[in-house]
């Protein structure tokens, strides 16, 4: 989900950064050739802007793909341990009421 937005950002960025081009053209009292050149550097810098929240993006994606897997891999291991456990105080249980049951039945036997 937060990659979608990523990629709305660079879209809305793209589309900020020709609307200002427009808007440029409209109001600058320059040559047709001046006028090109300035929306050539304009786009250049409005793709190299892109790229890097790109980039950036993807490094932040990157890390939070990474912690979740770590957490995953911690509540993994956390349900194993507590599964051996819990089956380890079971067999501990059912051999101290085996025990128990024995010794009565010695008692009264």
């Amino acid at each position: 989900m937060k990659e979608k937005q990523g990629a709305n950002m660079v879209a809305v960025t793209l589309m900020a950064a020709a609307a200002g081009a427009g808007v440029a053209l409209l109001t600058a009292p320059r040559s047709g050739r001046e006028t090109r050149a300035r929306l050539k550097s304009q786009a250049a810098q409005a793709k190299l802007k892109a790229k890097q929240r790109a980039d950036s993006l993807k490094h932040v994606m990157d890390q939070k793909i990474s912690r979740g897997k770590e957490m995953k891999e911690a509540v993994t291991q956390s349900y194993k341990d507590t599964k051996a456990n819990l089956a380890n105080d079971a067999q501990d249980s059912k051999e101290q009421i085996k025990s128990s049951i024995i010794n009565n039945w010695e008692e009264k036997g």
